[in-house]
């Protein structure tokens, strides 16, 4: 059972840190409280720190306790709340997909500073998810022609409702980019290609931690061990037809396929291929490049 014996703020954190301490190191058990409390109360960090005796409501101390409860059922504070921040936006998320990254968000944040607000072409991102990537390349690049693609209905219905509550327009498709020729999409139409597929090979499952295991969407997460770049070489092939001379794509990547991906792609044929670090200092974006004309 879990017990508060007051309402003030530094009881309260006690208590998430003596019934989580088994799941979570103590810097990320403050983390996550305080997630919940500028959820439910719309202050910050900052304000608790100053003011430790903070009293709570009664009726808070509710909230608090069936938080924690899924809280040690594992269960992301993400979904919790049903939001996740994203280049500096909330974004509504549940089990349907994937909580938004830190790498992904320096992916697409590379790839605004890269490409600049002259970019005005058509943009693609296949397995969009919560839509997190396409919704801020549309915030952040001048291209007024975005379309997003992914196999889960469910997915697109939570992109679509983030696309709605941010303001942007995106073009959300049901595809399976395995085996759909996608006709809509013609040939040299795409100025950028940007796709974080599914690339945590299954045998890889019992190094992660049971909130992401037993939570997120295992068709958003997984691949075969015995073709773990099947969704690379699928989008890649497809995306050489589909970008502009000069056009890019980026992927997100495994650590451990960046040399074999950098292969792959030059393999298909693209005029340049670069394997860029993240802030872990490991491999974890691959950005090709098309010929920049035709011949």
């Amino acid at each position: 059972m879990i017990e508060f014996s007051s309402n003030t703020y530094t009881d309260i954190r006690k208590v998430f840190q003596r019934n989580l301490i088994e799941l979570y190191p103590p810097v990320e058990i403050d983390s996550i409280l305080h997630i919940i409390l500028e959820f439910y109360t719309g202050k910050h960090r900052k304000d608790f720190l100053v003011n430790p005796g903070y009293r709570f409501e009664e009726s808070m101390l509710i909230f608090f306790h069936k938080a924690m409860r899924r809280l040690q059922k594992a269960v992301p504070v993400q979904y919790i709340i049903g939001e996740a921040f994203f280049m500096n936006e909330k974004y509504f998320v549940n089990p349907d997909v994937l909580i938004p990254r830190p790498e992904t968000e320096e992916m697409v944040d590379m790839v605004i500073k890269r490409i600049g607000n002259s970019f005005n072409g058509a943009i693609l991102d296949i397995g969009t998810g919560s839509g997190c990537i396409a919704i801020s390349l549309a915030k952040g690049l001048k291209s007024k022609d975005i379309y997003a693609i992914d196999i889960s209905e469910k997915s697109l219905e939570v992109a679509f409702q983030n696309a709605n509550r941010l303001s942007v327009a995106v073009h959300f498709m049901k595809e399976d980019i395995l085996t759909s020729d996608i006709k809509l999409f013609k040939e040299a139409s795409f100025g950028l290609i940007i796709s974080n597929p599914p690339y945590v090979c299954e045998s890889e499952k019992e190094l992660m931690h049971d909130n992401v295991l037993n939570n997120e969407p295992h068709q958003a997460l997984f691949v075969k061990d015995d073709n773990p770049l099947v969704f690379y070489e699928t989008i890649a092939k497809k995306a050489f037809k589909w970008l502009m001379p000069g056009g890019n794509l980026v992927f997100e990547i495994n650590e451990r396929y960046g040399n074999q991906l950098l292969q792959l792609l030059e393999g298909v044929g693209y005029y340049s291929v670069e394997l860029i670090k993240d802030f872990n200092q490991k491999d974890r974006v691959v950005w090709a490049t098309m010929h920049p004309w035709q011949p």
